[in-house]
């Protein structure tokens, strides 16, 4: 009784160390409560990185979605990443689950109309980086035979973004059709060239 009551005063650092043969069944309970209580943290550590990397993972893939629709931002805060870790639950996976279907379908169902932007915008690009060219003072010392060259360049990207612009607004009156009568909601802005997402 006398050593049971001895070795209930030790501190928890004196019995851990200890080696295990010479601990009362007291002292041996403890440690292995603390072996316990360790194994079970690191067990939890171990789920928690993998439920943040699996959030990681959907988030990246919602936000991949996300850029091909060109939604702005105003629409992107109404759906924010979860970051909490009481967040981390199948309710969270699966609004993420949702809004990823969403924006794959919402993509999928319009390619045609996100294709010709992103080639509209890649013309307007390309004549945007020759203006810039042309203005680099290191080219006057060719600038005869340069010129003539970027001046056929830049007729022949104006005739293919003036193509490309008739195209894209064939298929941005389709879209806003069909979006009116689908689903009001989202409103294609052709004048800033993106595919933004109206509040309502």
């Amino acid at each position: 009784m006398g050593r049971f009551h001895h070795s209930g005063q030790k501190s928890t650092s004196d019995v851990l160390s200890e080696t295990f043969e010479n601990l009362s069944l007291a002292d041996r309970y403890l440690t292995q409560l603390e072996n316990l209580f360790d194994f079970l943290c690191r067990q939890y550590e171990r789920h928690l990185e993998n439920v943040r990397r699996n959030f990681a993972s959907v988030d990246a893939e919602l936000r991949v979605w996300l850029d091909k629709c060109r939604v702005g931002p105003k629409r992107r805060s109404y759906f924010e990443a979860v970051c909490e870790v009481q967040s981390f639950d199948e309710q969270a996976f699966a609004r993420y689950a949702a809004e990823i279907r969403k924006w794959a379908t919402y993509y999928t169902s319009r390619s045609s109309i996100f294709e010709a932007l992103n080639a509209f915008e890649e013309s307007l690009n390309e004549k945007a980086a020759l203006v810039v060219q042309s203005r680099d003072p290191a080219r006057l010392a060719n600038r005869a035979c340069i010129l003539l060259k970027e001046e056929i360049k830049r007729r022949c990207l104006e005739k293919e973004i003036a193509s490309k612009r008739e195209i894209l607004k064939e298929k941005g009156n389709s879209a806003t059709q069909q979006v009116k009568t689908s689903d009001p909601g989202y409103l294609m802005d052709m004048g800033r060239l993106t595919f933004t997402v109206e509040d309502h």
